[in-house]
């Protein structure tokens, strides 16, 4: 008798692993974007305790169009695009 795996067992754990590393990679792309609303919760708490109110809504307000332009470089006069 001959030791190893046939091919149906290879092909069946090959479909286990897939199903299980699509699921796994799914979980972290759906879940990415609620990682990055925490992140910026948490620079503006500590933005906050460190300089106060108005200078957290300042921060907050620059970040927000940094992020909006480096996601529309239209929008940035045509410097992001060329």
């Amino acid at each position: 008798m001959e030791s190893g795996f046939t091919l149906v067992e290879l092909l069946v754990a090959s479909l286990m692993f897939m199903v299980i590393g699509g699921a796994t990679l799914s979980l972290f792309a759906k879940h990415q974007p609620i990682f990055n609303q925490q992140q910026n919760l948490a620079e503006v708490n500590i933005a906050l305790r460190n300089g106060g109110r108005a200078n957290a809504a300042r921060y907050f307000q620059c970040r927000r169009e940094f992020l909006h332009r480096s996601q529309h470089p239209q929008l940035s006069g045509g410097r992001g695009g060329e």
